[in-house]
């Protein structure tokens, strides 16, 4: 038995996911103290404003990366054998990443100085100018991690983000209790970046290749049709927080971004197994292996609809626990926004590993109309049930619209690419 374990983990997209899934977890254990901290060095208002912040922020660092970091992922695992067009791949991805997203946050900041009522919250306003400096830097690094993950240099990849969240833990503990203001967390993003900024430059020396506009253009087009979709999914997941940091103020924003946080991250081990299985998926998509594909899904399916019963039941029992021992009593009563919002994500823990499909297949005006679909209920859903019932409204729309973005996933994939979702892993399941 033993050895057949040890077998079985040798296998590389095994042992590429179960590391891939231990930095995960950590990264959602570290998001989590960095939550705690920030609600009890701060209070609740404080984790509204790092809260509503860190949501600007990601969304910006998204259109400044313009959906290039995902590009040079496909090609770098379409063109894994070709050392020459590897390396006119990587360099030209980030010569490509560093003209858009300086155009990207010269347009941002101008908005700013132009429209700052746009962030009626001052202390919030304040946060987004500073934390949002790094956003290029941030970029360019995910990029270049993105290129890893292409290569499958899964080890690489997994240590600069456990890098990147180890020192914001760090940092965010020594500033917290040093007694500096919240805007100093801001600028710790800033330094960060800029160290893993060094880091990855030695790290990818052996891969700066010439100057090539065919690359640029190939990246900046592939962003270009990916762009909007990557803003808009990512918008839909972190307009609740702003939504009803809005309607309710920064305290409830804070609240119900603490059970979000929560809620999330038992979907780090399907975005995991979705790093492992993207790279693997796109060589055999365009070597037409149909058969290996329907097997890797199932699979993959199979890991995910084993675990998640015992997974939510321990990660709800954590939660109890730990708002219990480390979190004013306030937080205690999000129980039932944090059972709402499990099922929700339990439809993304099955399918999660499956989400990008259109994209590394090319399909991507397809998947920004399934997208744009998801968004706009989840903002209807949102607003609708917010202003009705609160958090407790916005935790429902967010798990509904979770719910309809996986039915909506497997009619696309029977259409474009003949890909029966459901029937794949359900059907074949109870068959």
């Amino acid at each position: 038995m033993v050895e057949k374990i040890k077998n079985t983990i040798q296998i590389k997209f095994v042992s590429d996911s179960l590391l891939t899934i231990i930095s995960h977890v950590l990264v959602g254990i570290s998001a989590l103290i960095i939550n705690t901290i920030v609600a009890v060095k701060y209070g609740s208002n404080g984790l509204g404003i790092f809260s509503q912040g860190l949501s600007v922020y990601m969304l910006i660092s998204l259109l400044s990366s313009f959906g290039i970091q995902i590009s040079v992922q496909k090609h770098a695992s379409q063109y894994g054998d070709d050392n020459l067009q590897l390396n006119e791949i990587f360099i030209n991805s980030i010569y490509a990443v560093i003209v858009m997203s300086a155009f990207t946050v010269s347009i941002f900041y101008l908005f700013l100085k132009y429209f700052p009522n746009a962030f009626p919250n001052p202390e919030v306003y304040s946060f987004i100018k500073i934390i949002c400096i790094a956003t290029p830097l941030f970029a360019i690094n995910k990029t270049m991690n993105g290129f890893f993950v292409g290569l499958r240099a899964m080890k690489t990849y997994a240590s600069i983000r456990l890098i990147r969240w180890l020192a914001l833990v760090g940092g965010i503990t020594y500033l917290s209790s040093s007694q500096f203001k919240l805007n100093a967390i801001g600028k710790l993003f800033i330094g960060i970046e800029g160290l893993l900024f060094i880091i990855l430059l030695f790290m990818t020396v052996r891969y700066w290749g010439t100057f090539s506009w065919h690359w640029i253009k190939s990246h900046i087009i592939f962003g270009t049709k990916n762009i909007l979709a990557g803003f808009v999914g990512d918008f839909a997941t972190r307009v609740p927080i702003l939504i009803i940091g809005y309607i309710s103020g920064n305290e409830a924003s804070g609240l119900f971004a603490y059970a979000l946080t929560f809620a999330r991250s038992i979907l780090m081990i399907p975005q995991a197994l979705q790093k492992s299985f993207n790279p693997i998926f796109t060589k055999n998509w365009y070597e037409k292996n149909v058969e290996k594909i329907h097997e890797n899904i199932f699979k993959v399916f199979k890991v995910c609809i084993y675990t998640i019963f015992p997974a939510f039941f321990l990660l709800f029992i954590f939660f109890q626990v730990y708002t219990m021992y480390f979190m004013p009593p306030e937080y205690l009563q999000l129980s039932s926004i944090m059972l709402i919002l499990f099922i929700g994500s339990g439809s993304i823990f099955l399918f999660g590993p499956f989400s990008t499909l259109l994209i590394m297949t090319g399909h991507l005006y397809t998947n920004l109309i399934r997208v744009v679909l998801f968004s706009i209920l989840n903002l209807i859903f949102t607003f609708s049930l917010g202003y009705t019932f609160g958090n407790l409204g916005v935790a429902i729309a967010v798990s509904l619209s979770m719910i309809i973005n996986i039915f909506m996933l497997d009619y696309f994939y029977k259409k474009k690419l003949n890909i029966p979702l459901f029937q794949m892993t359900f059907g074949k399941l109870l068959s």
